[in-house]
């Protein structure tokens, strides 16, 4: 199995330093692609981001052809044009999402059926096991159609809670991580406090909303980052590829190939993606850290686990549909209704001839897209019922991973709800048995009652690595999802 890297580019001064890493991988890669990118028009802008990535991406263009013809890496290396002039794509057509697209291709073009196709992205830190722990996924596992793999944001705040953060980080089974990639991926992180915590809050919001899908047992359990994902060669052609979308392409490639196969999640070597907030993207990590700068954090609630409930029976009843056209569905059921009308599934079981065949039908027409529009329909962002459905998860973990430190996570909190201090929290004995807080619990929590809006970074930090640690868990005792 030979593997292929796909990385778009744009903007990116360090990516020359970042493809020489990658030769301190314990698995090499046989070719990496790079597609050098950005719209036509920041050539004529007066934008100053567009005028600085027209200067970069010239710069990285020719620094990185000569790479490729020095003959000094240990793998092949191919540069695909797309910011010179006559070659940057018109602004309707560019984006990440073209750009990952065509590196992915260059790097399916010639590649086996077998080999490996890995998305990385160009401001992100791998550790040196990386490439083998994704390789090893898909050898462990030839049925999957793709791999989710794992990711850890690196920050670095200000004073004690950087420390901390450099601790728990090195210390954490991140510990597949030396202290060069470590001292590397926090050299360009966050220093501020502020953009640290918007960068943890975004991730917990990821992570939260990950581990309810899985609790509930429901497909399309993974996380999407484009940094961290791939598949084989076949499955790449199998599906016609990336979707080119400007942004979210991560998430419409993960779930074109969730509807081919299962996903396996890769839990032994995290991505380190750059924290920081950026204007290349309409959605995703970037706008959503620079919004919740700005204490926008709509677009990244903490969903209740009622609402998984939900979902959970929808996809439960299907196979019972197949059999009782009147079956009932729940509030899954009726908003699927209300999108499609009340005999959406009348044409998928008049084409299906068994009710396994039936349901996959239907799990693919209701998809991960679908499900996401069903909780946002259903839920909107409050920071102290927000904080209320937060603990609700922490709470579940702990009965669901009961082997991994909970106490720090839930007792900073706590603290936050019940406006105690720490030290005063971490004398409340947390029980396994303790009846889990709902988001109709509000007004009856102590006074005066905080969300999350009054988290300190330090909390932040707890309540992530506690999630990474569950993630990992989950992503080892049950790596294949769907």
């Amino acid at each position: 199995m030979d593997i292929h890297i796909a990385i778009p580019v744009m903007n990116e001064p360090g990516i020359v330093g970042r493809v020489q890493a990658l030769a301190r991988q314990t698995v090499l890669p046989a070719r990496v692609v790079l597609c050098v990118n950005q719209p036509a028009s920041y050539f004529d802008s007066g934008d100053p981001f567009h005028q600085e990535t027209v200067r970069v991406n010239a710069t990285t263009l020719a620094d990185l052809q000569a790479l490729a013809s020095g003959g000094k890496l240990p793998f092949g290396l191919t540069v695909i044009d797309r910011s010179g002039a006559g070659r940057a794509w018109p602004a309707a057509q560019a984006g990440v999402g073209r750009a990952r697209r065509e590196a992915m291709d260059g790097a399916a073009a010639g590649a086996s059926g077998t080999d490996l196709l890995l998305c990385m992205d160009a401001d992100t830190v791998y550790p040196p096991h990386y490439i083998e722990a994704m390789r090893d996924a898909a050898v462990r596992f030839p049925e999957a159609a793709g791999i989710a793999g794992a990711y850890f944001h690196p920050v670095r705040p200000t004073g004690a809670a950087r420390s901390a953060e450099a601790a728990a980080v090195e210390a954490d089974a991140v510990d597949v991580l030396d202290a060069a990639d470590v001292a590397e991926a926090k050299s360009e992180a966050t220093s501020a406090d502020a953009l640290a915590a918007a960068a943890l809050h975004y991730e917990v919001y990821m992570r939260a909303y990950a581990l309810g899908l899985a609790a509930a047992g429901l497909p399309y359990a993974y996380t999407a980052i484009g940094s961290s994902m791939g598949c084989t060669a076949a499955a790449y052609r199998k599906i016609g590829g990336l979707p080119p979308h400007k942004s979210g392409e991560d998430f419409y490639f993960l779930q074109k190939l969730a509807k081919s196969g299962p996903i396996v999640r890769q839990g032994q070597a995290p991505a380190l993606p750059a924290p920081r907030p950026s204007p290349r993207v309409i959605f995703g990590t970037g706008p959503a850290i620079g919004m919740g700068l700005r204490g926008e954090w709509g677009s990244c609630p903490i969903y209740p686990a009622a609402l998984f409930g939900d979902l959970q029976r929808f996809y439960a009843g299907l196979t019972a549909l197949y059999t009782d056209p009147a079956m009932d569905l729940g509030p899954v059921g009726a908003f699927a209704a209300e999108k499609w009308g009340a005999d959406w599934h009348v044409s998928i079981r008049r084409n299906r001839t068994s009710a396994a065949a039936f349901k996959k039908a239907c799990t693919e027409k209701f998809d991960a897209l679908r499900m996401l529009q069903y909780l946002k329909a259903h839920y909107a962002y409050d920071p102290q019922t927000d904080a209320l459905n937060l603990l609700e998860r922490l709470r579940d973990c702990a009965r669901r991973y009961p082997a991994i430190p909970s106490a720090a996570a839930i007792a900073s909190l706590e603290a936050a709800l019940a406006d105690r201090t720490p030290a005063e929290a971490e004398t409340l004995a947390f029980r396994a048995d303790a009846p889990a807080a709902s988001a109709t619990s509000a007004t009856s929590n102590a006074a005066p009652a905080r969300g999350l809006d009054r988290l300190s970074v330090s909390d932040w930090q707890a309540l992530r690595l506690y999630l990474y640690r569950c993630e990992r868990a989950e992503a080892i005792a049950r790596p294949l999802c769907g």
